[in-house]
């Protein structure tokens, strides 16, 4: 039975995404990688359009070991967030594992006091729970590798599970691991590298053959092997010409990469698929439902067939990738998405502006909080952003999620924050959770006064909750049973439903403070209470 994840989990990102018709299968890599097979980490690395998730999707189905999948993007180098996603794949593959090391997360207080306790956590139930060699495969590594905590979470991977755990990274630079020296002198660290990763002339004829019908001659295959130096992304965009394109380098080249791309693919197609490409690729994955719900809202003169545009996308090998066996999400090659977000932006920003404005509204629906702040956070919309904070940061923390909160509360201007009394609250608690509960106090003292002045009852009520558990941490019981008189006396006044936890909170925080200064008996008749108060509310 996999672990029940509070917040959602996308998907398509822990499962191995879907192969792709054109790929021709590269044996000589295969056999390269199965030759390290006893190596404890194998590293992909090779610039953008190399083919590396290609070829690992490929090795991923063809290899005999069980393969666990993640496929990463720019909010997963928040710690948090990466373990859960990190959890999340290992359960996909091994349902058993997984619900010690969610538990674990969703309690932790902080990375510098619990990150080590996480960590064995992870790692003990591994070992516990998974006997087979295994790969686990973290694709895209560059995108969150930067975080120094995320290295270190890698290097006690290794260090604390057995050898049966190999470990795949595909990157577009060199990961810096702590223990990169270490694991070259034990003979544990391999991989593939960008000129291994490069396309042959025989491979390219083979590539041409399959796709295109065409028998390339060898000079011609020998020829685009110089104009691109075995580049797939530009070997692609010859489409069966070879010859049409200029020479390219794939690391200098990305001016010249977008005009081929203006030139060839975009300016080629109908404006109908035209202005689809340039309006989906906002999005970071989608599917139909997701271009009705976004695009349709934002369109003038009617509504377009999403059906068939998606389909001659997927079908018109227009740099997509498929996300599932189905067909039915897909995203587009990084290169690719980047040359079409940077055409829309410089042609039409206000309805780049209309289409993130609706895509955050579609996440918030689907009550996709981070997806949806980091819309809101690239739009420099920092209305929404407080806004989406101050409605979900309860979620957050009931969620175990105080570190995910806190990340994105660094995100704001301190102005931003400091003008926000809810905000505030939060940051009280974020600093209890750190261990800080002087700085706590000084923090929600303020949002109370900011509350209680003109602030919404409940946000008031709720920050009269938290100062009160810090105050009794502090030893400081006679403020900390005024508050939670003050909470009773509100919310029984009120009988709004959305006060009956801060109820039954208060009633808790009374029997613990009763239980410090060791009056028992009445403890527990305050804890009884609000045990009663909470199963009365269905909480």
């Amino acid at each position: 039975m996999k672990p029940d994840f509070e917040m959602p989990i996308s998907r398509n990102k822990v499962r191995i995404p879907f192969r792709r018709r054109e790929l021709v299968k590269r044996t000589r890599l295969f056999d390269t990688l199965h030759t390290q097979i006893d190596r404890r980490v194998l590293l992909v690395i090779a610039p953008a359009g190399y083919g590396k998730t290609s070829l690992l999707v490929d090795f991923a189905l063809e290899t005999e070991l069980p393969v666990c999948w993640l496929s990463l993007d720019s909010l997963d180098g928040e710690p948090q967030r990466f373990l859960r996603h990190l959890i999340a794949a290992v359960a996909e593959r091994f349902p058993e594992f997984g619900r010690d090391s969610l538990a674990a997360l969703e309690s932790m207080s902080s990375f510098e006091s619990d990150g080590e306790r996480l960590l064995v956590t992870i790692t003990n139930e591994i070992n516990a729970r998974i006997a087979d060699h295994f790969y686990l495969i973290l694709d895209d590594y560059h995108l969150a590798g930067s975080s120094a905590f995320i290295g270190h979470m890698i290097r006690e991977l290794l260090r604390l599970t057995g050898e049966n755990v190999h470990l795949i990274l595909s990157s577009r630079n060199l990961p810096d691991l702590p223990d990169s020296p270490l694991l070259v002198a034990r003979n544990q660290l391999g991989g593939l590298s960008f000129e291994e990763l490069a396309f042959l002339p025989e491979e390219i004829q083979e590539l041409f053959q399959q796709n295109n019908g065409l028998a390339l001659s060898r000079q011609d295959a020998e020829m685009l092997v110089q104009q691109t130096e075995g580049w797939i992304a530009a070997i692609h965009l010859t489409n069966g010409r070879p010859g049409s394109m200029p020479r390219m380098h794939p690391l200098e080249s990305t001016r010249e990469l977008f005009d081929f791309f203006s030139r060839e693919i975009l300016d080629r197609q109908p404006d109908h698929v035209r202005r689809f490409l340039l309006m989906t690729s906002l999005f970071d994955t989608f599917d139909v439902g997701l271009c009705e719900r976004v695009l349709g809202p934002v369109l003038e003169g009617g509504k377009l067939d999403w059906i068939t545009l998606f389909d001659v996308v997927r079908s018109g090998n227009l740099f997509s990738v498929p996300l599932d066996a189905e067909g039915r999400w897909m995203r587009y090659h990084h290169l690719f998405r980047h040359f079409l977000k940077s055409q829309l932006l410089f042609e039409q920003p206000a309805l780049a502006w209309f289409i993130q404005s609706n895509l955050a509204l579609a996440y918030e629906a689907d009550q996709a909080w981070e997806e949806a702040l980091a819309v809101y956070a690239n739009m420099d919309d920092y209305e929404n952003q407080v806004r989406l904070l101050k409605q979900t940061g309860a979620d957050f923390i009931s969620a175990g999620r105080v570190l995910s909160l806190a990340a994105w509360l660094e995100k704001l201007p301190d102005a931003v924050i400091h003008s926000q009394p809810v905000l505030i609250s939060l940051q009280g608690i974020i600093h209890t959770s750190r261990g800080d509960n002087r700085r706590a106090l000084e923090m929600l003292n303020l949002a109370e006064v900011m509350l209680g002045r003109d602030g919404d009852r409940q946000d008031w009520v709720r920050t009269l909750s938290r100062r009160a558990e810090v105050q009794r941490q502090l030893g400081m019981f006679d403020q900390a049973m005024q508050d939670a008189e003050r909470i009773l006396e509100i919310s029984g006044e009120a009988e709004l439903p959305a006060l009956q936890f801060d109820h039954a909170e208060a009633q808790r925080i009374k029997g613990l403070v009763l239980v410090d200064m060791g009056d028992l008996g009445n403890a527990l008749e305050w804890l009884e209470r609000s045990l009663q108060s909470c199963r009365a509310a269905g909480l």
